[in-house]
């Protein structure tokens, strides 16, 4: 009997109080934070602070980082394509993914976390489209050589729309 008394003895388990153990853990949660969660909101804080895209008048400056700075001025009729990816939390942050691509760059420059990037995209594209516009139409002016603007002189003068005294001068000039 006593051998038997000997081993309930043994096979008690005794633990801590719960009290003592609950204390500690959120005394733990609290110091991990410190530990951990202070840098991590100074890094986002940075982050946010000195990342940003601005779209000027000429073309789109990007800018990232505040140690590792990285800085890039792209021209809008430079750039060919603009694609946005957003992740299940992008899109319930309303946050995603630029990427601008010029030329025949493989990668594009990517842009990460930023704010509405629809919106975005859609205003560098208009910007880019408009400043195309603008060198196809300096560009698509025809030049007209001499012969040209004297045969078109010459049909008007046939047609009796212009005197043969008026196709003379005009001759005059284009020949001078």
């Amino acid at each position: 009997m006593e051998h038997n008394q000997q081993e309930q003895v043994r096979n008690e388990v005794y633990r801590p109080n719960k009290s003592l153990f609950y204390t500690w853990l959120v005394i733990g949660g609290i110091l991990c934070f410190m530990v951990i969660g202070v840098p991590i909101v100074i890094a986002a804080l940075l982050w946010y602070k000195f990342s940003y895209i601005t779209l000027g008048e000429n073309g789109v400056d990007l800018r990232k980082g505040w140690l590792n700075v990285v800085h890039k001025q792209v021209p809008y009729d430079k750039i060919t394509t603009v694609e946005i990816q957003l992740g299940l939390l992008d899109r319930l942050f309303h946050t995603g993914q630029l990427r601008i691509f010029t030329g025949n760059d493989i990668q594009g420059i990517v842009f990460y976390g930023i704010d509405r990037p629809a919106e975005i995209k859609a205003k560098i594209e208009s910007r880019a489209q408009e400043r195309r516009g603008m060198q196809g139409v300096a560009t698509a002016a025809p030049r007209h050589s001499s012969a040209d603007e004297l045969a078109k002189f010459a049909e008007l003068k046939e047609k009796g729309i212009i005197t043969e005294e008026e196709f003379e001068a005009k001759k005059k000039q284009l020949l001078s």
